[in-house]
């Protein structure tokens, strides 16, 4: 491809870039750290007081370079006349952001500065994969830039990641062309570029604290160009001379200028950072002199020694994050073509042998030093931190393909188009909303919120995008939880706030059970992130979005319960999770009724499932259960949903809330009343219900055959039983009773294991209920566990189970009842075959 060619089609891939970041733009609201770039970058361009810079912790370059078409605006207004001028950070942003115009305005001013830094930087990877592999290699690198989600969401925006990006790129190229045109003829040259990579180092670090990655970059490449004219000269002088006098001096030479060439990178670097902050010094708390920069070391004091923040991924949160976040976040958001183009290229320098790595050192150097910094960090907010490593991704990537393996063949430029079409169309696919891309792994932009949040998700970006929702779907209010500085009533949204928006931060909010309503929740906090209570949306993490405004904004729409839940049942074991107080706030006022059982014995349906209400379980409930305990509970849960869990211990423990719902009309044995929704819950029909009352208690297959319920002279009425084998001796006898007639005076209920004359075999009587919390017309399942001796097993074809009540205080059975008459003490249920077990 002839050189003019392949600018004409660099240009036409360069407007795309612009036009993608452009009129995407228009479609996102101010991020989270927008106001806050936009006013310290116009107070850092009017005023020469930098008391800004150590509490928000951002160097001033990029800032003030975004804000400088502020300046423009002739009325624009003095910072220290401004409220709260050096005294609130937070209310001094909220003064100041009105008066330098409106959002509308704010967006384009600031964002376009930005994006011309993206348009160079564009230019900047064309130029050196060009340099490497000719105009193709600079045309594939462009169309990987081009649309690469991240890089396009982080170039339309006013924030400080790109400018690093540029200055750390621009100053590893330059030091690049620097050993290129190094040699005994060209001293000038090398020199002047020695300057240059200087200035640029010091623009890097002036832009973001990352940026000083170049400092021991540059030490490296030093050492790297030294090592590299050592190499060159020796292939020129030969073996024979290689252990020559005249080789070691022109080695130590070589050092020595290396080395100057380190300090005058050094020197120009800090000059020109010290330029940044127009040469300020100050006596700081230690050292009793005058100290230049100390602003910027205040700022990074501050970072160092700042508080840890909340990190969530993969649905976890953890204080500080995890070492491998970065990769994790780099293989859900990064597009599957281009990891396949980075994969490709490693494998195709690897195939060119040590000398390709050690010309392009440049490139993969920035890439270990900049990972390794980012896996001992404990900034796992957001995939914007490993920008600056994408340009020379970009370069390393469009070399490999311009002159790889495959791509010559037919099928490998098949291939090459295949993925090319998939990348492309992947980026278009979550336009305009970029920021929150996430590839086919995470399951797409809707999904990604489950993987990670803050800037990788949401930003604060999407108030344009659910003010126009709400307008098509007819919603005048929404109850918002939003993070950010901008008031998302200035683009159109009407809203109640929640936490942790302005003003809200004494507001309790009943989290187990929302009031009815439309709500949009930030990704962000729907997760935990910036709220006191990590859990306090916990409710509608277990419920689908109807709506994802942006893929930042999650809505939900919350139905009044018909009927309205009333009651709560606590399990007891090992303590009661919630007290009063808390059931009070968190179900904001609904419940009616407490009660409280033992899980692991027994299972209380109060009013007998009918009616509405949420069961609690302590998360160590089955701890010291026996192992099948787990299964005996989500049987019991079958009818119920889990609709919250708090999962970190604090104030309360760990615990999970299960939602009953029942729709009126449905009974007790079934479902076929025309109102009701949904089928009867399974433990309200029992599985069982045929029984047999013995006319001899020495036979209990025999006697009169009835299907429950079966009465009794007591309190309660047995509506059916289920029998499981759960080991090679262990039985299980699940009971179902109903409550008539509740009473003071104790009793037990019978479990036994009877042979086939009637002698007991194995005994489980219990009552897993407190007499205090049995009202009429509740339900409650007793268990009966077993465990059967292996002779008894040998011996015995066939084993019988029977049940019934007896009062504790006279060891009394109750009478079973039929017709109103006594006609026996026990019921027998079914037998279970032994032999050949």
């Amino acid at each position: 491809m002839t050189r003019w060619k392949a600018r004409a089609v660099f240009l036409c891939l360069l407007l795309l870039f612009f036009g993608q970041m452009a009129f995407g733009a228009r479609h996102l609201s101010l991020t989270a750290d927008e106001p806050a770039h936009i006013v310290r970058g116009y107070v850092y361009l009017t005023s020469d007081d930098f008391w800004m810079v150590p509490i928000l912790g951002h160097p001033p370059v990029i800032e003030g370079w975004a804000a400088l078409p502020l300046l423009l605006n002739p009325d624009r207004p003095r910072p220290a006349e401004v409220p709260h001028w050096k005294e609130s950070t937070a209310l001094y942003i909220q003064d100041l952001l009105p008066r330098l115009g409106t959002v509308a305005q704010l967006e384009v001013l600031t964002r376009v500065p930005v994006m011309m830094l993206a348009v160079v930087l564009m230019a900047l990877t064309f130029r050196w994969t060009s340099d490497l592999a000719g105009a193709w290699g600079g045309l594939w690198a462009t169309i990987l830039m081009a649309w690469d989600p991240t890089m396009i969401a982080h170039s339309q925006l006013d924030t400080t990641d790109l400018g690093a990006t540029l200055f750390i790129f621009a100053c590893a190229y330059m030091f690049w062309k620097m050993v290129r045109t190094h040699g005994c003829t060209h001293p000038q040259p090398a020199a002047g570029r020695a300057v240059a990579t200087g200035v640029l180092a010091g623009l890097a670090m002036g832009a973001k604290h990352s940026g000083a990655v170049t400092l021991p970059l540059l030490g490296l490449l030093v050492v790297w160009g030294w090592y590299r004219t050592a190499a060159i000269a020796t292939r020129g002088e030969g073996a024979a001379s290689s252990s020559s006098g005249v080789h070691r001096r022109h080695l130590i030479a070589e050092a020595g200028r290396w080395a100057t060439w380190g300090l005058v990178m050094l020197f120009t670097s800090v000059l020109v950072l010290w330029a940044v902050y127009r040469f300020e010094t100050e006596r700081l708390a230690g050292p009793p002199w005058l100290l230049p920069l100390p602003s910027h070391i205040q700022s990074l004091r501050a970072l160092f020694e700042g508080k840890v923040r909340l990190a969530f991924a993969r649905g976890q949160l953890r204080e500080g994050g995890w070492w491998w976040y970065p990769f994790y976040i780099f293989f859900i958001k990064t597009p599957l073509p281009f990891i396949a183009a980075i994969l490709f290229s490693f494998c195709y320098e690897l195939r060119r042998g040590k000398r390709a790595w050690l010309q392009h050192v440049p490139l993969w150097l920035l890439l270990v030093l900049y990972w390794g910094i980012t896996m001992r960090g404990e900034m796992n907010i957001g995939f914007r931190h490993l920008l600056p490593t994408f340009p020379f991704m970009y370069v390393l990537a469009g070399q490999a393909i311009a002159g790889g393996l495959f791509v010559g063949a037919r099928p490998g430029r098949w291939v090459t188009v295949v993925l090319a079409a998939w990348y492309v169309l992947g980026t278009w696919r979550v336009y305009p909303y970029p920021l929150a891309y996430f590839n086919e792994l995470a399951g797409g932009p809707t999904n990604g919120y489950r993987h990670a949040v803050d800037s990788n998700v949401d930003w604060g970006h999407s108030f344009k995008a659910l003010a126009q929702y709400m307008r098509q779907a007819g919603i005048a209010e929404v109850r918002l939880s939003y993070w950010t500085w901008v008031d998302p009533a200035l683009y159109g949204v009407r809203y109640t706030p929640l936490p942790p928006a302005p003003d809200t931060e004494g507001q309790r909010f009943p989290s187990f059970a929302p009031p009815a309503g439309i709500y949009a929740i930030s990704a962000t906090t729907l997760q935990g992130i910036l709220l006191r209570d990590a859990d306090l949306y916990e409710w509608f993490r277990h419920q689908p979005p109807v709506a994802q405004p942006g893929y930042g904004l999650l809505v939900y729409r919350v139905e009044e319960a018909a009927p309205a839940p009333t009651w709560v049942g606590q399990c007891s074991v090992p303590v009661p999770p919630l007290p009063p107080s808390e059931i009070e706030q968190g179900f904001g006022g609904q419940v009616r009724r407490v009660a409280y059982f033992d899980c692991t014995q027994a299972w209380l349906y109060p009013d007998g499932g009918q009616s509405s209400g949420w069961f609690i379980l302590h998360q160590d409930a089955l701890r010291d259960a026996p192992r099948d305990a787990d299964a005996w509970i989500s049987s019991c849960l079958a009818g119920a949903r889990l609709s919250y869990t708090h999962r970190q211990p604090g104030t309360l423990p760990p615990f999970s809330i299960y939602e009953w719902r029942s729709s009126p009309g449905c009974t007790h044995t079934g479902c076929t009343h025309p109102r009701c929704t949904h089928p009867p819950h399974p433990p309200l029909s029992p599985p069982t219900t045929s029984v047999f009352i013995p006319a001899d208690p020495a036979r209990p297959g025999g006697g009169l055959p009835v299907s429950a319920p079966v009465s009794f002279e007591g309190p309660l009425m047995l509506q059916g039983y289920r029998i499981d084998r759960v080991g090679e001796q262990a039985f299980e006898l699940q009971t179902w009773w109903e409550v008539g007639s509740p009473t003071a005076r104790p009793f037990s209920l019978m479990g036994h294991v009877v042979d086939t004359e009637g002698r007991v075999l194995a005994v489980a009587d219990g009552l897993g209920i407190p007499l205090t919390e049995m009202r009429q017309g509740d339900w409650f399942v007793q268990r009966h566990r077993f465990l059967l001796d292996e002779n008894t097993i040998a011996n015995l074809d066939v084993a019988w189970f029977q049940t019934g009540g007896y009062w504790l205080d006279t060891m009394e059975r109750w009478p079973v009842l039929l017709d109103g008459k006594a006609v026996g003490d026990r019921v027998i249920l079914t037998g279970v075959e032994l032999s050949g077990q």
